[in-house]
């Protein structure tokens, strides 16, 4: 009898209590300062985003930079405009958005219509899910870290809402693969959404992928003096951001890329060696789409891990990781903790600024910890969904061909008589 009144919950999708979180988040953010009088800025700090005086901020640069350029100006040199200094730190195609409409009259549109697409392609990467599943995304979506990156109209919400799309094609490889590699010529980092095709059938994805690095490559050495330049441009608050270097950037006023790269890599084999200790009962989950969802999100976050220190809003790309944790935690067997931890860590990183705004170095401390504490969970899971007994076989295969073709050459007859 009580298994009958629950099943409407059962069968409630959970995606409509997100949709419903979303859109009074957004009734409240609208109807606030009408009523109250408070400025806008201080209602988004009132849900823990260090809002910014002007609206849609990271828009804001691309049309100064924009403004520059036409009037034959560096678009990357500071441009003072009353008493802020606005730095254009993205590559040059970004320069061409002004073809698509954007420019200062249109700035509030584009981040609305920006945030507003980003937000509906966080929806249909979720699939289908429960009411419990609902209740962690709707708390991840509208995060601080989350909301950030809608607040300032950042360019990565173009990247996210572009791999979103690569989830929905995701079986036309070669398309698939085309558009991700779109998206690392618009910024660098989506370049490791690429590791989502390193999984079988391995004759249709290992050519695609190997064409795809050599493009990629290719652009980067092409244009290594622009991307150092937009690197050097580009500010990093150790207390608002994430990456292996962070913790050293504040300590020590200097990065230590490399040092902090080799405890990333020692972190992620111990936790790739502890997860082949216990193989997981997942099989042959490749070409369901929260797999691969999954391998796009923790590419993301752990190349730019590695690369360098990012900015918390970053962790949206954290999104595609969700599917696959909830489906593990319904039915993952001996990945059901992993998937628990992970996406504790992920909830409490993202909202930490709901529980303290303080800057100070023991809350370093702790969020370093948590972020570190990710790399470890989804390194862990991602080593033992992965198909390594096909890519044996593969190469076996291959080996044993190869064998039996020497074999019956003439000369290898010779020689056995």
């Amino acid at each position: 009898m009580v298994e009958k009144s629950m099943l409407p919950l059962y069968r409630f999708d959970g995606r409509w209590l997100v949709a419903t979180a979303i859109l009074v988040y957004m009734g409240i953010l609208f109807i606030a300062p009408k009523v109250t009088h408070i400025p806008l800025t201080k209602v988004w700090r009132s849900f823990g985003v260090i809002a910014a005086d002007s609206r849609f901020e990271d828009l804001h640069v691309v049309v100064v930079g924009i403004a520059n350029a036409r009037e034959g100006m560096d678009p990357w040199k500071p441009t003072k405009m009353g008493q802020v200094d606005w730095v254009y730190n993205y590559p040059r195609w970004w320069l061409y958005a002004d073809r698509l409409g954007l420019n200062a009259k249109t700035l509030n549109g584009f981040g609305i219509g920006l945030g507003s697409i980003f937000l509906g392609t966080f929806i249909f990467i979720l699939g289908r899910l429960t009411l419990e599943e609902g209740l962690w995304a709707s708390l991840f979506v509208l995060s601080p870290c989350v909301m950030l990156a809608v607040e300032r109209g950042n360019i990565d919400l173009v990247l996210f809402i572009l791999l979103g799309v690569c989830v929905g094609i995701r079986r036309v490889i070669p398309l698939s693969i085309l558009l991700m590699v779109f998206a690392t010529v618009l910024k660098l980092f989506p370049v490791f959404g690429l590791l989502a095709f390193v999984a079988p059938p391995w004759r249709k994805t290992l050519p695609w992928l190997a064409a795809a690095v050599v493009i990629c490559l290719s652009y980067f050495i092409f244009d290594l003096a622009e991307l150092n330049r937009v690197a050097a441009l580009t500010p990093h608050l150790p207390f608002r951001s994430y990456g292996a270097s962070t913790l050293f950037m504040q300590i020590h006023q200097s990065p230590h890329v490399v040092f902090a790269d080799l405890i990333l890599v020692v972190v992620i084999v111990l936790s790739v060696w502890f997860s082949a200790k216990a193989p997981s009962s997942v099989e042959h989950l490749w070409w369901q789409r929260d797999l691969f969802t999954f391998r796009i999100g923790a590419g993301v976050f752990l190349g730019t891990f590695a690369l360098l220190s990012n900015w918390d809003y970053r962790l949206i790309f954290l999104a595609f990781c969700l599917p696959l944790l909830f489906r593990l935690r319904r039915d993952g067997g001996n990945l059901r903790t992993s998937a628990n931890i992970a996406l504790g860590l992920i909830l409490i990183y993202t909202n930490w600024d709901l529980f303290s705004s303080e800057i100070e170095k023991r809350h370093l401390l702790i969020k370093t910890a948590l972020s570190w504490g990710i790399v470890c969970a989804l390194s862990g899971i991602w080593a033992s969904t992965f198909d390594y007994h096909s890519l044996i076989k593969k190469f076996y295969a291959k080996s044993a061909t190869v064998d039996d073709v020497a074999s019956l050459s003439p000369g290898s007859a010779g020689s056995s008589l």
